[in-house]
């Protein structure tokens, strides 16, 4: 019989009479309550029963009918369904009725023709004790449902461990209990086909416990088959249709007097597939990714409207700077800021799954599909802890199966081949993620025959995709990039596994369609790797951009598209920009990679109309694409700002630069430019030089280069100072009013922080000789370092300049632990600060807690490592062996200036 609905909109009341009008009349009266259906004859309703018994709180019955009456339906009624309340309709009942009425436990008799009120009255009293117990026994079903669909999770791997260690008496007892556990929590189903299969079940697993069989593969097969039966059972529940099978025929697969217990040559090693127990949380809820959508949307808003009112309440504070309460709100806009990107924080990690749970089906999928192949396989899965998206976790459970096939099919070799080839009988397939950068990266590796290039183009040549000639100008990434066309195979045969050359076709568009990529490689008889590139969504669109204006207009960059800022003006212009074959070009850390302007790039003004070649000041930003890196100047830099991206209409979609629009900070709509777009549309992809596939490779292209940037400044004393430019995340000029005085400390409300500000003139002892001008300068020059995510400002005069220089520091000449040693630009001698000791002086080194980040710094010139002032200034930083080795390895994430 049919499983109860898990979500019924409205329970149901069943009238039956063969005069139509009469049934659709009392339908009529009781739709606002229940849902009425209608039987025009008593075998029409022990039919509907059959199937729907459990949704029906009430039954009311004419008495004369055409062939069977109203008390002959009520004794025919299937003995589940006799608590169903039934109400006889009759124009006349006699004395006999009445105790054959009685006899077959008849609720209620109403005479016709019947009081339409009465008969409601009716209806909803006898009804009310049945539609309570229908919804406690959908209650303990949806139980039954969620508990038991965790454990079938948590069964399949626990079974094929099984495989590898079969004496594990442990894990044995564990599947034991897990099937007992659903056993007895079936209880609570009117029926009992579930309870009698794992009955059965149960039975073969005693034998297993007992040591009366062993669990050799075989055994494990029929323990996965039934495995599979159990949960197509639990999913007819949920999905309340009907199971139509015969249990005792499908449990004869448990009879072991026809089952051999001789090991299978067939049998593989899953891999190290963990038995560990699943936590089945009992407070958690099932919440749609679109309600989690339209919260991130809501928490969007609001950032909008702080950015727009934070701007209000800025301007407000210079009009009248010494009112406190405009102050007072300007912190506690900082503070909603601060819950609300938290709360969009912990909205992007609950739309999180573990990789685990996409990966859980694969070691079935290789047991099966290689037995099947008649292939001995080692499968074993790193980096399953990982936690993606939801959207990312689809794809790849759409694609992985296709990959994985494949891989089992056309890479790994049968054994005898394997042998022939003198490799390890086994093969070995490994499935990888890991979290590189704003991607996730999933390969799947197999030490197989490779990808036949060979073959692959003759394909592809008899297929019309190419033409003889044309086929051999292809590189081999893109030659094996064709086995993801439609129909494409290289299979002599179609198999159940593969052969169709369509499940290659899924993964590419499924991956593409979120903007992600596959990438393959092959060594013809050592292996194949297919490595799927997943970008990780954007937090609902909400983004750190930057702001920047061209031809007098705004527009907002993403931060993640950009490398960093630079400002070059006079002879730097001349040193940095070059023209080679027509085009301009940046020589950027020793690289020289393509430059194009904003303004052109987008129409905004004629074409090779910027003359780089002036000394005259250009902002340039260094940006980030997939392929590489390139030079974007811009009229204005103006602000960083977090910003909700809207999409745009297919119109301007079609035009490339713009990745979306949004409402910018005064309320008005902006656009977001993709720095791919502009990359493609401004035509220096080709050009482009520095490759950034990896922050690996880009840290070896910079060690590779001796130079290094240093941020030249003056204090109130004769001389110039200086520090690694990297050190420097931004340069501000501060208005003195906003500048407190907390603890006997000048510190500086800053991005939603409390920076401390270190005056580099006090902190030297150096004696000023323009007091008077430092007492009265407004606004006051700081540059901002950061430092394990925290901001410390450091007071100085002015800057001077920005330049490269390839000597190492001078430490001849230290007059102070502060000053890490000389060193000589243009002519010049300047003083090079040891950034450390200067925070170690003022007692902020310890509550930075530099050691804890100290990797996340690139630096600037090298500074020796024995006459380091940093190494003495605590012993936070001789603790670490590689803190001492590298003591000079301090500095900021390259932002540089502007």
């Amino acid at each position: 019989s049919g499983g109860f609905m898990t979500q019924p909109a409205k329970l149901k009341v069943l009238i039956v009479d063969d005069e139509k009008e009469i049934g659709h009349l009392i339908i009529d009266l009781i739709v606002p309550i229940y849902e009425g259906i209608y039987a025009g004859s008593a075998e029409e309703a022990l039919r509907f029963l059959g199937q729907h018994g459990s949704e029906v709180v009430c039954i009311v019955s004419d008495y004369k009918m055409n062939g069977m009456n109203g008390i002959e339906l009520r004794q025919s009624m299937p003995e589940r369904c006799k608590e169903i309340p039934f109400i006889l309709l009759s124009g006349y009942i006699t004395k006999d009725d009445a105790l054959a009425g009685l006899d077959a436990k008849i609720s209620a008799m109403l005479p016709k023709p019947f009081d339409v009120a009465a008969l409601l009255e009716l209806i909803k009293k006898h009804a009310r004790d049945r539609e309570s117990t229908i919804r406690e026994r959908i209650m303990l079903e949806q139980i039954f449902i969620e508990e038991s669909s965790a454990i079938v999770e948590e069964l399949e791997p626990l079974i094929m461990s099984l495989e590898q260690r079969p004496n594990d008496m442990e894990t044995l007892n564990t599947i034991f209990r897990l099937v007992h556990t659903i056993k007895g929590s079936s209880g609570v189903l009117e029926s009992n086909h579930i309870r009698s299969y794992v009955h059965r079940y149960e039975d073969l697993l005693s034998k297993l416990k007992s040591g009366a069989l062993a669990a050799n593969p075989e055994i494990v097969s029929i323990l996965l088959q039934g495995f599979d039966i159990v949960g197509k059972m639990i999913q007819c529940l949920k999905t309340g249709d009907d199971w139509t099978q015969d249990v005792e025929q499908l449990a004869r697969i448990f009879d072991m007097s026809q089952t051999s217990q001789s090991p299978s040559s067939n049998s593989i090693t899953p891999g190290a597939v963990s038995p560990g127990k699943t936590e089945i949380t009992k407070d958690a809820v099932s919440v749609p990714t679109a309600m989690l959508d339209e919260f991130m949307e809501l928490s969007g808003e609001i950032t909008v409207i702080r950015n727009m009112v934070n701007k209000l309440v800025r301007v407000i504070e210079k009009e009248t700077p010494s009112n406190k309460n405009v102050q007072h709100l300007g912190e506690l806009l900082d503070e909603m800021h601060k819950i609300n990107s938290g709360m969009q924080g912990r909205l992007i990690e609950t739309r999180k799954v573990p990789l685990n749970k996409v990966f859980r089906p694969l070691p079935r999928t290789v047991r099966d599909t290689a037995k099947n192949l008649g292939k001995t396989v080692d499968f074993k899965v790193e980096g399953d802890h990982i936690r993606v998206d939801s959207s990312l976790a689809q794809v790849l459970s759409d694609s992985l199966v296709h990959i994985v096939r494949n891989s089992l099919d056309h890479g790994i070799e049968t054994r005898e081949m394997r042998i022939q080839r003198k490799k390890r009988a086994e093969g070995h397939l490994t499935i990888k993620a890991i979290e590189r950068g704003e991607e996730i990266v999933v390969s799947i590796q197999d030490d197989g025959g490779g990808l036949d290039a060979s073959k692959i183009k003759k394909k592809a040549v008899e297929r019309g995709l190419y033409s003889a000639l044309d086929i051999e100008q292809l590189s081999e990434q893109k030659i094996y990039s064709l086995i993801f066309e439609s129909g494409f195979s290289t299979a002599s045969q179609v198999t159940d596994v593969s052969g169709r050359g369509v499940g290659m076709d899924m993964v590419r568009s499924s991956v593409q369609k979120i903007k992600g990529r596959v990438e393959i490689e092959s060594e013809l008889g050592k292996g194949t790797t297919f490595s799927l590139h997943l970008p990780i969504p954007k937090s609902v669109l909400i983004i750190n951009s930057l702001v920047v204006q061209a031809c007098g207009r705004d527009f907002a960059i993403p931060q993640d598209g950009i490398a960093r800022l630079l400002r070059l003006e006079g002879k730097k212009v001349r040193q940095s920009i070059k023209k080679l074959e027509g085009t301009h070009v940046l020589d950027y850390e020793g690289q020289l990679i393509p430059l194009t302007d904003l303004g052109e790039s987008l129409g905004l003004r004629p074409k090779y109309s910027t003359d780089f070649s002036s000394e005259d000041s250009h902002n340039i930003l260094i940006a980030r694409t997939d392929a590489a890196y390139y030079a974007l100047a811009v009229d204005r830099v103006l602000d960083s700002e977090e910003i909700v991206v809207k999409s745009v209409g297919k119109h301007m979609e079609r035009l490339k630069v713009y990745a979306g629009a949004t409402f910018m900070g005064d309320g008005c709509v902006g656009l977001i430019l993709s720095v791919d777009g502009i990359a493609e549309v401004s035509g220096v992809i080709g050009g482009l030089r520095a490759s950034a596939k990896s922050t690996q490779e880009k840290s070896e292209l910079t060690s590779e280069i001796k130079q290094k940037e240093i941020l030249i400044f003056e204090l109130w004393c004769q001389g110039l100072f200086a520090v690694p430019l990297a050190m420097v995340y931004r340069l501000e000029e501060v208005p003195s009013r906003l500048i407190q005085d907390v603890g006997g400390r000048r510190v500086l409300v800053y991005r939603d922080q409390i920076m401390p500000l270190v005056d580099l003139t006090d902190v030297l002892g150096i004696t000023v000789r323009e007091s008077q001008t430092k007492l009265t300068q407004d606004p006051i020059s700081v540059f901002v370092s950061m430092i394990n995510d925290r901001y410390v400002g450091f007071i100085i005069k002015g800057i001077k300049d920005v330049c490269q220089v390839l000597d190492k520091v001078d430490d001849a000449i230290r007059d102070r632990d502060m000053i890490a040693g000389s060193i000589e630009v243009n002519g010049k001698v300047i003083s090079m600060l040891e950034i450390y000791s200067v925070l170690a002086s003022q007692g902020l080194l310890k509550s930075l807690d530099p050691a804890a980040n100290l990797q996340k710094f690139a630096h600037g010139p090298e500074i020796p490592a024995a006459n380091s002032a940093s190494l003495a200034a605590g012993s936070d930083l001789v603790k670490n062996d590689k803190n001492a080795s590298e003591a000079s390895a301090f500095a900021g994430d390259g932002w540089g200036l502007f």
